[in-house]
């Protein structure tokens, strides 16, 4: 701690509460460290536990009817992308695809209604005003016919008998859960584009930490939150806790606590793959994780007391709770300490204290290089639990995650903040803008390359 400034050690003794002080610092400095170690033996402990233990799909088994829905707001460069391999490459029969057409303003309904003419399992489903995707996705609930429903993004899509491996857990008991209980079960999203720093940075997160996570949250038995671009749910557990929250920012986090603070099981197949799209520049990635970062803080005010009021009721999730309470109170820690840090350097500047400013940028280097080997040791743990050795090549890039998700996450969280509380307390908009797309020919290329090598 001998890189701290002096004035905190002298008003950590002037009011007494010294080891508070230490302990409180060492808990926030060392979180990342602490974090990533835990999420390093969760995911591993998963592999030689869990992966054997889950429900597989015989094909004796009939097919339970499913519903895909798709909410779809100004999606015209991918919708018939997407579409394509919902039709045309699932290893299942027993299916319908509904595709709510939320408000949109460009040709999106033009190209939906040329695909229904010539596919009769695909349906439309119209909303006239904007109203979110959380409010779309309830509105083809409604009008969905299957027992199971899939939701599915516009950009994402699956292929061949994932909906079988999806499909099992709630139809086969396993070791893991009896498949009455599960209210969602939900997959590995693999980012197809990556033509630049930032789309490669999340082909790293994705396939690596993400995926560690989340198996690391299957062995606690709770799960943060689904993937809002492709989970498979239950339609009476949707039902049982009001469908989608349209006043939160992201419905993924909402339904995943809801779902489980109201007794249902949540889990996560490392082998259920999807195809995601993902933001490529700095623009897109910080407004996509500032929502994501919303959608969290949002969650977690919302259903605070409720865990911290019941905390054996609701156990384990109290264990979720508490590590997105540590995460946002680390990401305020974070941009204090930089800034305290700016001005005690800029101090010793001034004042001509070189042998301090030295000893600084050394403990400093020191302690980040070791933040820096424990992410990259956990980056590299990830890829080799969830892809195997020749994974590894991404590596590569490895840094450049680093580097960019360190910095975004905790400035999403800051400025995030304010909204989230604005949006508990007055009620949150519904409404969304869609995202800057690929072209589909473009999409349509790299996926084909992304299942050739994955």
């Amino acid at each position: 701690m001998t890189m701290l400034p002096d004035f905190i050690n002298q008003l950590s003794h002037a009011l007494n509460f010294n080891t508070l002080i230490y302990v409180v610092l060492f808990a926030f400095v060392f979180y990342p460290v602490v974090g990533g170690s835990f999420w390093i033996l969760g995911g591993s402990f998963y592999v030689f536990w869990a992966r054997k233990k889950r429900p597989v799909w015989n094909d004796d088994f009939e097919e339970p009817f499913i519903s895909i829905l798709i909410a779809a707001h100004n999606e015209e460069a991918t919708i018939e992308g997407t579409l394509h391999y919902l039709l045309d490459t699932l290893e299942y029969s027993n299916y319908e695809i509904l595709v709510i057409n939320d408000g949109s303003t460009d040709s999106t309904a033009e190209v939906l209604v040329q695909l229904a003419n010539k596919h009769e399992r695909l349906r439309i489903v119209t909303v006239e005003k904007n109203k979110g995707k959380a409010h779309a996705l309830t509105v083809g609930a409604m009008h969905a016919k299957g027992e199971f429903l899939l939701s599915n993004d516009a950009d994402t899509f699956i292929t061949g008998d994932t909906l079988k491996r999806m499909a099992a857990w709630m139809v086969v008991d396993s070791e893991l859960a009896k498949a009455d209980e599960i209210g969602a079960v939900t997959g590995n999203p693999t980012p197809v584009n990556r033509s630049t720093i930032v789309a490669k940075s999340q082909f790293i997160e994705f396939n690596s930490i993400v995926g560690l996570i989340k198996q690391a949250q299957t062995v606690i038995g709770r799960m943060f939150a689904v993937s809002g671009a492709n989970t498979l749910y239950r339609k009476s557990a949707l039902n049982d806790v009001g469908y989608f929250d349209q006043g939160k920012a992201t419905e993924d986090i909402a339904i995943a606590w809801n779902m489980q603070l109201k007794g249902w099981r949540v889990h996560y197949d490392p082998n259920v793959r999807s195809y995601i799209e993902v933001p490529e520049t700095g623009k897109e990635l910080v407004r996509q994780r500032k929502r994501w970062a919303q959608g969290g803080i949002e969650v977690f005010l919302t259903y605070a007391l409720t865990v911290l009021r019941h905390p054996f009721k609701t156990f384990p999730f109290i264990f979720i709770f508490f590590d997105q309470m540590v995460s946002i109170l680390w990401a305020y820690f974070f941009w204090i300490s930089m800034t305290i840090s700016v001005f005690y350097v800029g101090y010793l500047v001034i004042t001509g204290n070189w042998e301090r400013v030295l000893h600084f940028f050394v403990m400093s280097g020191i302690f980040v290089m070791f933040e820096f080997i424990v992410g990259y040791l956990q980056l590299t743990i990830a890829l080799l639990i969830n892809h195997g050795i020749d994974s590894l090549k991404y590596m590569l890039f490895a840094s450049w995650y680093v580097v960019i998700m360190w910095m975004v996450n905790p400035y999403t969280i800051l400025i995030a903040t304010p909204d989230a509380v604005r949006a508990v307390i007055t009620g949150g908009s519904g409404t969304w803008v869609s995202p800057e797309r690929m072209n589909k020919d473009k999409v349509n290329a790299e996926a084909t390359e992304e299942e050739q090598t994955v």
